[in-house]
């Protein structure tokens, strides 16, 4: 099954697994809807992107926390996200 997913990447970061015993790395993303059950649902997506953008910060701002939600990065996906995430810092003011 193969699920191609449209997001807007809204940060990357790195957190604690459940049990604090290592780190896991995260995209945090907003899809354009609010946050339903089935953005809950745990599994792996497989899709066919094969690269990240991130949306102008400012574009973000109105948008509610309710919108966004975490998608677990694996593989060759963190050492993207990780570019990724300078590219945040230089558009994002501190």
């Amino acid at each position: 099954l193969k699920i191609g997913l449209e997001v807007e990447v809204v940060s990357v970061r790195s957190i604690s697994t459940y049990h604090g015993s290592g780190r896991a790395h995260v995209l945090r993303v907003w899809d354009g809807h609010q946050i339903t059950p089935a953005h809950n649902l745990v599994g792996r997506l497989s899709s066919p992107v094969t690269e990240m953008t991130v949306a102008p910060w400012q574009w973000l701002q109105g948008v509610p926390e309710a919108y966004f939600f975490d998608v677990l990065l694996f593989g060759e996906w963190i050492s993207r996200a990780a570019t990724l995430k300078e590219e945040i810092f230089r558009v994002v003011p501190s």
